[in-house]
């Protein structure tokens, strides 16, 4: 991997936690009645990791979409 892909990579993931944290975020994720919890197994924490992504994608395409129209 080469420094500008490390560093969007890194940039990805900071922003990814910033949207994640957002009481946007949070209030499109209830409205989807999509829950985590908060005492979870390594592996489990992987997953999460990899659901949190699609979900921060999801919320971003939406309302991308909701602006554009």
């Amino acid at each position: 991997m080469n420094l500008t892909s490390q560093q969007d990579t890194k940039n990805w993931d900071n922003l990814k936690q910033v949207i994640a944290d957002s009481t946007g975020f949070e209030k499109w994720k209830r409205s989807r009645l999509v829950e985590t919890q908060n005492d979870q197994s390594s592996d489990q924490k992987l997953i999460d990791q990899k659901l949190i992504d699609e979900l921060v994608t999801s919320y971003l395409r939406e309302t991308l979409e909701t602006l554009a129209y």
